[in-house]
């Protein structure tokens, strides 16, 4: 039923990133390698790659699968995305990872339903506790009731119990404590049992029993859509009770939870304007701030972010909480460094016309992962000396005519790849002039 595979490539003459060899065997399946930009975002692996996982567990280990119609491959990489190994052949579409963040090895990948005629008709998920060697089938399917769920959104990993997994599916919230082997449902206090869609959990990083989820309610409907909201438990998901009070009516919202001051929350989501023809409405990126564990919210974050995208991603970085990033579709990464409050690109180098997901990397925070339509790609955001191009510590003219036709637009940020650009790849009179003195008076200043 399921396929392994075991094989490896590693780059020896790279061009651009991958060998010539790579880069002309992409149709055949072999994963190209690259290494995460300085303020550039570079793909890493094969441009079919969907999602990622980081494990904190094992250090310098991503997991990446891809996903077609009918089938998806599971990869390893155990040098942080500079090679990969295919380590799983799915036979079946959508793959779902998640890797335990204080269990070496300890990996899941959630299966989508096999067709009409083959063994599995229900989704259901792969663990593996050896990194991904060999695989088991801890349960066959969740199923509550008579009802059966047909699609789990994603896996959450409790970081203080790794043993504890919450599964986010069409039919509520499922929390296993023995590491997926058995599963309860877990909906006292969702609008309904099994018209409830939570696409989101988020656990408190200081009290990991309390949990805020996103939800979608198909039984009630405002002006033809679908109502959405945040719901909260403080006993591991016995129980819930809604916490969005002051949010507007909206779509999606996406939860992120500051690791530094638990009982802060935001909320990134498209609001909904109805107009005034029944089904007529138009939607916003917004982003709201709770300082109180989700009893309110205020508005008044989000600025200079574009309104007409659709949010994807909210995330916070665990070394500094005043930093966000937002992933959206089109336009790509964008970042806040004062709370959410104001917001400006991220895409030097971007290749991709809007991003799905974001991962900051745990072991090193200034690299940051963007799941796209083409590929993952990674930056590694680094306070440069203005106008270093080359890496090399120092800036020739030929840096400074790069910068000119940077900000000019007639050369791509890509080729100031060495950390000579400020983060986000901006250039103006004033970088220019910094990067000037730089070359008069050396980069140590």
């Amino acid at each position: 039923m399921y396929r392994y595979a075991a094989w490896r490539w590693s780059p020896a003459l790279r061009v651009g990133g991958c060998t010539a060899f790579t880069c002309a065997m992409l149709s055949l399946g072999i994963v190209c390698a690259a290494e995460a930009g300085i303020n550039v975002w570079t793909r890493i692996g094969d441009p079919q790659f969907t999602s990622l996982a980081i494990a904190p567990g094992e250090p310098s280990a991503l997991y990446a699968s891809t996903s077609t119609s009918d089938d998806a491959l599971v990869y390893k990489s155990i040098d942080r995305g500079s090679t990969w190994d295919q380590i799983l052949d799915v036979g079946n579409p959508g793959a779902v990872i998640a890797a335990s963040s204080s269990i070496p090895n300890s990996v899941y990948v959630v299966v989508a339903p096999y067709g009409a005629g083959s063994e599995q008709t229900d989704v259901h998920l792969l663990r593996s506790i050896d990194g991904g060697a060999t695989w088991d089938l801890p349960d066959a399917g969740l199923h509550r009731d008579s009802n059966t769920v047909a699609a789990i959104v994603a896996l959450v990993i409790d970081p203080f119990t790794p043993g504890t997994l919450y599964a986010e599916t069409d039919l509520g919230v499922f929390k296993s404590t023995d590491q997926a082997s058995t599963w309860n449902a877990l909906n006292t206090g969702l609008l309904s049992d099994s018209e409830t869609l939570v696409y989101q959990i988020v656990i408190d990083p200081v009290t990991s029993t309390t949990l805020y989820a996103g939800y979608i309610d198909h039984t009630e409907l405002i002006n033809g859509l679908p109502k959405n909201g945040v719901l909260r438990s403080t006993d591991g998901g016995a129980t819930w009770g809604a916490a969005d009070t002051g949010l507007p009516f909206s779509a999606f919202p996406l939860l992120a939870i500051d690791p530094g001051m638990h009982d802060t929350l935001y909320v990134g989501t498209n609001v909904v304007t109805f107009g005034v023809d029944p089904g007529e409405f138009e939607t916003k990126v917004g982003v709201f701030k709770s300082t109180d564990a989700g009893a309110t919210w205020s508005s008044g974050y989000g600025i200079g972010l574009p309104a007409d995208s659709r949010l994807n991603a909210l995330v916070v970085d665990p070394h500094m909480s005043t930093t966000l990033y937002a992933a959206l579709y089109p336009g790509g990464v964008f970042q806040s460094e004062d709370g959410g409050t104001n917001w400006r690109p991220l895409n030097t180098g971007q290749k991709f016309t809007g991003a799905t997901n974001l991962t900051i990397d745990p072991l090193g925070p200034t690299t940051i992962y963007a799941s796209t339509g083409g590929g993952i790609f990674s930056m590694q955001q680094v306070a440069g000396c203005a106008g270093d191009c080359s890496g090399f510590g120092a800036v020739a003219i030929n840096d400074l005519i790069t910068l000119v036709n940077i900000a000019l637009g007639t050369a791509e940020p890509a080729v100031c790849a060495g950390g000579g650009l400020p983060v986000g790849g901006e250039v103006d009179v004033a970088v220019i002039i910094e990067a000037v003195n730089n070359a008069l008076s050396g980069c140590s200043g």
